[in-house]
This record gives C-alpha cells, structure tokens and sequence, in this order.
C-alpha cells in the first residue's frame, strides 16, 4: 500500500470502516505536508477529510500541524503543496504476454490529496478514475488506440519536451539522451500519439518494475486514452493555467513558476510590503498610489473598483490577485460572472473560481456561510500556515443588483475582514442599484481602498462616498 500507517480519528475510522481505510491509503503517498509544505518524513501523517456531501477529499498532514478529523466544508480546501508525479513507461494493454506493450505517460495528479465518493455498496471509494471519464478517459481494459472525441486530449513532442493535455490540464516531461527514452519517443513517433494514464493509486516516480501498473490495470485504478500527435499547431506554451511538472533530470519544483505574470499589463514586479500590507499600483505626480491587502494587526482589507467597460479594471483586479499571490500570505477566489477572461488568467492558483452568474452566486454563499460558521477571535495577521483570503468579484453588477445577494456580500464585507476575509469588486457605476440599493455594502467596499477609471464625475462620487464612510444613513 502507498501508506502503512496513517492517524484517523474514530469518526474516519468509523465512516470508512476498514475497506474505505484501505482504499485510501492505497491513493494517498507520503509527500508533503499540506499545512506547512514540508516532506511528510517516516512518521505516520494525519488524514484531514473535508465533507462536501457526495464527495469527501481526503489530505495528508504532519500530525503536529493537524490532528486527524472529518469535518463539513463548504468550499474546496486550497492545498498549495501538491504532488504531482510522472513517468515515461511501456504499458501492456490486454494479455501481457500477448497484448503490445505502449508507451504510455502515466501520472498521479496529487499524492498526498485524494476525493473519495459512496458507490453502489455505499462504502466509499477513490474517485480518481470517475472525475477524469469525465474528461474521455475510459478504465480498463482497453486496447489502444482509444476512440476519444473530446476536445482537448493530444499531445507534442519536441526537441526537449513531451506534452500531453487532458482538458485545461498539462504535463510535460523534459527528455535527454536517454537510449531508452529514446526508444519510446521513436515507438511515439511511429504510432503518431502516446497513451495516457492517470491514477492516484500508483506513484510513476518509483515504478521499478511492471507489478504495479499491472495491478493499478487489473483493479481497473486508472483512466485511460491515447493522446494523438499534434502536427497543425505549435506545442503551447504553457501559462498559469497549466500542471508542469518536469522530469527528476530537471530537479525544477515549479509549482509556484510566476513566470507567466509578464502578460499583465503594468505588472513588472510584485512591491507588496508585509510591513504595510500594502502594494503600489501606480504612480502619480506626487509618489505612488497603493492598495491596502491587509491593514496588519487590524484585519484584511476590502475594495472597490468602479469605471465603465473597457477602460482597465479586470486587469487592475489581475495585479491585485498576482500581489496577492506572490506575497505568500493569501489566497484567492476568482468569481468571473461574465467570464471576462480573468478565472483563464489566474484560475489556476485560485481557491476557487466562478465564471457565471449562478456559480457566483453560489461561491459568494458558501463564502458567507464559511464566515459565518469561523468563530470571533483575535485578529491573527496572514501567514504562509493561516493565510488571508481575497474574495474577488468582476462585473459584480451581474449579480448584485439582486438585493439578496448583496446582503450575501454585505455579510462578507463586513463580517469578513476580522476573520481573514477581504472581498473586492469591480462595477461599472456608483448607481446603488448596481449594489442591490446596500449602502452598507457599498461603505464597506469603499471604506480603504477604492479606485475610480473614467472622469472627474467618477472620482467625486467616490470621493463623497469615502468621506461617508462609517457613517451612518
């Protein structure tokens, strides 16, 4: 089994009874510790699972970082230490002693986190397999190649490189001058495409020898397709929203790789100041302006950001976000109502994202609702172990005209920042009718920071408005 040993607490224990406890740690592997980023060691982890109904997701942790539990969410957990693993093997598919053997990229998307659902017996099990039929892929047995129609799944082979997408995922691995690389790349190139496998119950970096993909195959714990050759585009060049993960050769973790930042406009380099809490967004004639993330040992901050179409918003919510991100102490939610191209930008290193106007809604009840159920504490600045979280919200007229959801909002804004949670919208107009006629909503918004595009008639509006602000009506 990938775990020998691993702490659940009586509850878990109870849920899963012993055929769910082997399933998982048949599917989770020793990596990092998903709370402080450090390799798990020989010392048996702790088992966090998070509750979402249907679906349970289960992640591995150093015991002194969590104790071992099963608990309700209501939103997705943002694990920023995954593991992904891959490798470069030939795979029989069929008879081994019969069937050919293909060369075959398998991967486990994540080691140390796996989602678990309620079969048929009602006992749970890994879901691995089921999220990525969704994407095509098909369990075995199979014999290649596999007829696939969905969009998405091809592959690139380069001088340096092979590429495989699966959706709006990506994994690449770097080749040498491996003879025996070399040979498969050949076998690639001759049958114009590779497979693909993907499992949570196999770690392809310590595949020594066939008796584990045999038994990943004969368990049927694994989605399988061929990825074709693509010759009628240039290999992608891959952005944020990508897995990259190289070979052990390249020993490169980039995991956190911010190189793709240059593509927004007026970003050159991330200014953010923990002492402060705060970032430069532009200079005027008499110094730089700047936005407040975190006002520190007070709270997390909220904001506006108002103009008409066109004219720079999103991409001044996009230097929010990247000096948010690349500050270490928050994460982010990415709601993109009118799908403006901002969750395609940063939704890879988002918390979660929202790119209609329902799944905002939702995102912005499950977000009150999570602010709701943290209790009063002391305020406790962000770090890299209790990260602050930017709820960012585009076009926020598409949904907060709805005087319902604005109260939603209001609850956030103002509940929100003394528990680490700071929301931020950008809107076409002061109007109130924009904000469900909340005055409130609107106060707590604009009350630090603010900023208007678009006149002198926007920047007096706001003007009145922060000098309004904590005042009553």
């Amino acid at each position: 089994m990938a775990l020998r040993r691993l702490l659940a607490d009586p509850f878990t224990r109870s849920e899963l009874g012993r055929e769910g406890l082997e399933e998982l740690s048949r599917n989770l592997w020793p990596g990092r510790c998903q709370t402080c980023g450090d390799q798990l060691g020989e010392d048996a982890p702790a088992v966090v699972v998070d509750d979402f109904g249907e679906t349970v997701t289960a992640t591995l942790h150093h015991a002194a970082c969590q104790e071992p539990r099963w608990a309700p969410a209501t939103l997705p957990s943002m694990q920023l230490y995954l593991s992904t693993t891959l490798c470069l093997a030939p795979v029989p598919f069929g008879d081994p002693s019969e069937a050919d053997f293909w060369p075959t990229v398998l991967a486990n998307p994540s080691l140390e986190q796996v989602s678990l659902r309620r079969d048929q017996r009602d006992r749970f099990r890994a879901a691995t397999v089921d999220i990525y039929r969704e994407m095509g892929l098909v369990r075995p047995p199979v014999t290649m190649p596999v007829a696939n129609n969905q969009v998405g799944i091809r592959s690139w082979l380069t001088e340096t490189q092979l590429i495989v997408q699966c959706g709006t995922r990506f994994w690449m691995l770097s080749h040498g001058n491996d003879p025996v690389a070399e040979s498969y790349l050949a076998e690639i190139r001759r049958r114009r495409g590779v497979a693909l496998g993907v499992s949570t119950a196999l770690d392809p970096l310590h595949v020594e020898d066939p008796e584990p993909i045999k038994r990943v195959m004969r368990a049927g714990d694994v989605a399988l397709t061929f990825a074709p050759l693509c010759t009628s585009e240039p290999a992608p060049q891959l952005t944020g929203n990508a897995t990259i993960v190289d070979s052990e050769f390249v020993g490169a973790d980039e995991s956190r790789d911010t190189d793709w930042l240059g593509g927004t406009r007026y970003f050159r380099k991330p200014t953010y100041d923990p002492a402060t809490g705060r970032f430069e967004t532009g200079m005027g004639m008499d110094g730089p302006f700047y936005w407040t993330l975190n006002t520190p040992g007070v709270r997390v901050e909220n904001g506006l950001i108002v103009g008409p179409p066109e004219i720079g918003k999103t991409n001044a919510l996009r230097i929010l976000l990247i000096e948010a991100l690349c500050s270490g102490l928050f994460q982010y939610i990415v709601a993109d109502p009118l799908n403006h191209n901002l969750v395609d930008v940063l939704g890879k290193s988002a918390y979660a994202t929202a790119t209609t106007p329902r799944d905002t809604i939702h995102l912005l009840r499950a977000v009150a609702s999570m602010v709701d159920q943290t209790p009063a504490a002391p305020y406790r600045d962000p770090s890299p172990t209790a990260a602050g979280l930017v709820v960012a919200v585009d076009d926020a007229h598409a949904v907060l005209t709805d005087p319902a959801v604005a109260r939603l909002a209001e609850r956030i804004a103002t509940a929100g920042p003394t528990k680490g949670v700071g929301l931020v919208v950008a809107t076409r107009s002061l109007d109130l009718v924009g904000f469900g006629g909340n005055h409130a909503l609107v106060r707590a918004l604009a009350e630090r920071n603010a900023m208007a595009f678009g006149g002198l008639e926007q920047f007096d509006a706001l003007r009145r408005l922060k000098e309004g602000a904590g005042q009553e009506d």
